[in-house]
């Protein structure tokens, strides 16, 4: 195991010499991939490389206030690396993709599902109602819990805040595994309606996008918006933030697929998603700064510096990690593959598990436990990992991006809204492998999908579609029995 490098050691004349180099050499990758990818901004190989772009540059911002670990060669080959990786992956399924409808786009069959409310469908305002009637009954269940959890504890809070702040993190997954196999902490109704609050929010985030895109008027978008609204307080009430910034990414990504539904130019959308994201972030930044005192964790740096930590602090996490050395797993691929783990143990198959966070870094006035998302590959498997890990992930994104830009119908975009808006935080944490492959994930894609085709009405016209399908597929057999 390496000696870890003194902070003192990094100051000199080319300490952000490794840092500008990546930042550099992943712009010019940024726009080869975005050529590639036919100038859609969004899509996986250009949004990943972009948002590793800046966290190089922001970490060079850094270096000004709380990043004492540059860059070295090890750490700048293994990021550029992974970059790369992950690009060419996506890269390898857009182009198979395209070989397969060279048209680029999805035509609907007549009467199929896709041609089923595309544009045309309308949410009853009663339906949204009832998304917030369910949004507020889940805040009471939640609040209930906590409630219960710090009397049974024996703890009194002066504030509701000091509550919320203390029931995240003695229920928190990330850094405890008592209540994984043991079943600690909130109850079942209201683990299931935090599942349903989430599917609201992406839903309402589509609608709400949607009906700004069509024009439909303050009618057309007060309702889901105030769902919106509803789910983004509950998110606040339940000590967090983070939720939040992926409605706003889950936006971006709902107004780019519906753009491109559309058939505008995906120059012209990407020209407009710049100026408007430019936007966006420079008003969502100070928000961003300063609600971190409604949830009990409020900033105790500079706007400047709590930013480009927040966004950049896996660059020198992962740098930290390679002089210091990283510990080996107690069973192969636990990092990466962690949710498999966790099934492991809950049946009782392994005996000890590791909680999904890694371990606190202390870096500069910052305490970090975010290495990017090829910490894990690396960790785990070696060079190896990033390679094929990272070109795994990036075909992964791809192809759901794909799907949900050749079908944009709500019952598909939805779900790719859950999970693709996780594309914009790979810079801190890995999200395919380790996070996906959980049963909360596969229970919440597949009520996204149910409530999605509930709000359209499309529900009823899936369901006897599956009944046609299958008693074709039964009549298919017994013929083949007969012969």
């Amino acid at each position: 195991m390496r000696k870890a490098t003194c902070a003192n050691d990094y100051h000199g004349d080319n300490v952000m010499l490794f840092n500008l180099l990546l930042a550099i050499v992943l712009l010019i990758e940024f726009w080869l991939c975005l050529t590639k990818s036919d100038f859609e901004l969004l899509s996986p190989a250009p949004l990943n490389t972009l948002v590793f772009c800046l966290a190089a540059a922001l970490s060079i911002l850094g270096m000004r206030t709380w990043n004492e670990v540059p860059l070295k060669v090890d750490g700048f080959s293994f990021l550029l690396l992974g970059c790369t990786c992950f690009a060419l992956g996506a890269l390898l399924v857009r182009a198979f993709w395209q070989t397969r409808n060279p048209r680029g786009r999805h035509y609907a069959r007549p009467g199929s599902l896709d041609s089923h409310h595309t544009h045309s469908f309308e949410v009853a305002s009663w339906k949204y109602l009832v998304l917030f009637v369910v949004v507020i009954a889940a805040a009471a269940i939640r609040i209930h819990d906590m409630t219960e959890m710090a009397a049974g504890a024996g703890k009194h809070f002066e504030s509701y805040v000091d509550l919320a702040k203390w029931a995240r993190q003695v229920t928190s997954s990330s850094f405890s595994t008592s209540n994984i196999r043991m079943g600690e902490g909130f109850s079942l109704v209201s683990r299931q309606s935090d599942k349903l609050v989430t599917v609201i929010a992406y839903c309402s985030v589509f609608f709400s996008v949607r009906s700004i895109a069509d024009a439909r008027g303050w009618k057309g978008i007060v309702p889901p918006l105030s769902c919106l609204l509803a789910t983004c307080g509950y998110t606040i009430l339940m000590g967090s933030r983070g939720p939040i910034a992926n409605y706003a990414f889950a936006s971006a990504l709902a107004f780019f697929l519906l753009q491109l539904r559309d058939g505008r130019s995906a120059r012209l959308i990407t020209k407009k998603m710049i100026t408007i994201g430019g936007i966006a972030v420079l008003l969502g930044i100070p928000l961003f700064y300063f609600s971190s005192a409604l949830v009990g964790r409020m900033a105790s740096s500079s706007l400047d510096s709590y930013i480009s930590f927040y966004v950049s602090g896996g660059l020198p996490s992962f740098q930290l990690a390679l002089d210091r050395g990283i510990a080996a797993s107690p069973y192969p691929g636990m990092r990466s593959f962690y949710n498999l783990y966790v099934f492991a143990y809950k049946f009782g198959i392994i005996h000890s598990l590791q909680p999904y966070a890694s371990d606190f870094v202390r870096i500069g006035n910052h305490d970090s436990n975010i290495y990017t998302m090829f910490f894990r590959y690396f960790a785990d498997f070696g060079i190896a990992g990033i390679i094929v890990l990272g070109t795994a992930a990036g075909g992964i994104f791809e192809a759901m991006y794909e799907y949900a830009r050749r079908h944009p119908i709500p019952a598909v975009v939805v779900p790719f809204l859950y999970v693709g808006s996780n594309l914009f935080d790979l810079e801190r944490e890995e999200y395919v492998f380790s996070r996906m492959l959980n049963t909360s994930v596969l229970v919440i894609v597949v009520l996204a999908v149910i409530v999605t085709l509930w709000l359209t009405g499309s529900l009823g016209t899936y369901i006897l579609q599956l009944r046609r399908h299958m008693r074709g597929a039964l009549r298919r057999e017994d013929a083949l029995d007969d012969i």
